[in-house]
């Protein structure tokens, strides 16, 4: 992830845990969103392990930033 954290959302992956991203973008990631089925649990790790938003992006999505 090009963003400072993100939470896993597969099963057979550590779904429990803040993961560090390499910090391109000022923010947190939430991928697979709408498919998502511990939303707020989600939500709340990424809360309390930083103030930096939050991004949320449903399956298949992406995001182009340009400077």
């Amino acid at each position: 992830m090009a963003s400072e954290s993100y939470v896993l959302s597969h099963d057979a992956q550590d779904s429990n845990s803040v993961h560090k991203g390499i910090g391109l973008l000022p923010f947190q990631t939430l991928c697979h969103w709408d498919v998502e089925l511990e939303k707020e649990k989600k939500k709340l790790l990424l809360i309390k392990h930083s103030q930096a938003p939050i991004l949320s992006l449903n399956e298949g999505d992406c995001v182009e930033v340009y400077r």
